[in-house]
This record gives structure tokens, sequence and C-alpha cells, in this order.
């Protein structure tokens, strides 16, 4: 990466967040805050060129898919992912993505919309690992990230700032949605279907 390095802040990273946002009143958008300060403190909200810029965009998208996906595990709040990916085909250079993306991922007969999206899940998958990681720092470790998801929608708790009570909680009260979101969270939030 280049010394003269730029940065998503969260302000222009909230543009995009707020296309994943779930719940009324979108509480999690603070949880969304939490973890891209994060990322810009790891370095990962950096970019020296326009490629890189795409791989940033691309880790913001990759949070709020893991995010959807928890809240599908978790409350069966379902989302049409490949329509939140479309209204964000503005914040890319097609042509950028394109060469971005391994060829035989792409299928030969899609239309420019279906390639924008494949395009994106490509990026997606090549992040959730980093991204992965970077949350579990983030938040100090796979339970803590599971108790920030788990809490992420009552506004009256701080992100990342929990009680023991808060954490016994969420840890120790077992419900067959919470057990479905915990072991997605502790697998990896590798995606719902693969």
């Amino acid at each position: 990466m280049s010394p003269q390095a730029e940065i998503i802040e969260w302000e222009e990273a909230s543009d995009i967040f707020e296309a994943f946002t779930v719940f009324a009143n979108e509480p999690e958008l603070r949880w969304f805050e939490k973890a891209w300060k994060g990322f810009i403190e790891m370095g990962l909200a950096s970019y020296g060129n326009d490629t890189e810029r795409h791989w940033v965009l691309a880790r913001i998208i990759t949070i709020g898919i893991m995010f959807n996906e928890f809240c599908y595990k978790a409350w069966e709040e379902h989302t049409d992912v490949d329509s939140l990916i479309l209204e964000l085909e503005d914040s890319f250079n097609l042509v950028r993505l394109g060469n971005m993306v391994e060829k035989d991922w792409l299928s030969d007969d899609a239309d420019q919309s279906d390639l924008f999206i494949e395009a994106i899940q490509y990026l997606v998958y090549e992040c959730r690992s980093q991204v992965f990681d970077a949350l579990c720092k983030i938040f100090d470790g796979v339970s803590i990230l599971f108790v920030s998801l788990w809490l992420s929608m009552d506004e009256s708790i701080e992100i990342g700032n929990y009680s023991d009570e808060q954490l016994d909680s969420v840890l120790n009260d077992c419900t067959v949605d919470k057990m479905c979101a915990f072991d997605y969270v502790i697998d990896g939030m590798f995606s719902l279907d693969s």
C-alpha cells in the first residue's frame, strides 16, 4: 500500500451499511460503527489505489452480509442479499471489478446485473475469513462477537461493553434459534449455503 493511503471513514461506510440494516430505527448501525472503527484502527479500511478501494468496499459488504446471515439464523429475519448488492452498484467501477474476479467464477450467459452480483459474491467469498478474524479481534473473541451480535438490536446496551450478567444471560440461556446463531458464529460466519 502506498504511503499516501486514504481511508473509507465511518461516515462513508455507513451509507453502505444502511443497506444491510434489518430492524426498525436501525439500532444495528451502532454495531456496524463499532466494527468499522475497529477495521479503521487495524488498517483494513485503508487503500492506496482503486483496486484496494474496491477490496475495502467488499469488506464493508461482507460485514453487512454476515450480519444479515446472523439475523436469519437468530431471528429468522430474511433479507434479499442480491437486491441489497444491486443497490450498491454505483459504488463500484464495473471494469475494475471485472478485472478483480477470477473469470471462471462468472457465468457465461448472465446479464450485467447478474454478473455484478456474482462479482460481489466472489469478493465477499475472498474476504470472509479476513473479516471474521478481524471481528473476533475487535470484539475480543468469538463469544463476545456472538454476544455483540445477539444484543445489537437493544439500543439500551452499549455495543462492546457488556456486564457479566449480560454475558451470562446471552451465553448460558440456550434456545434453538440462539444455538443455530451461535453455531454460525463459532463456525466462522461462513455463508448459509456453503
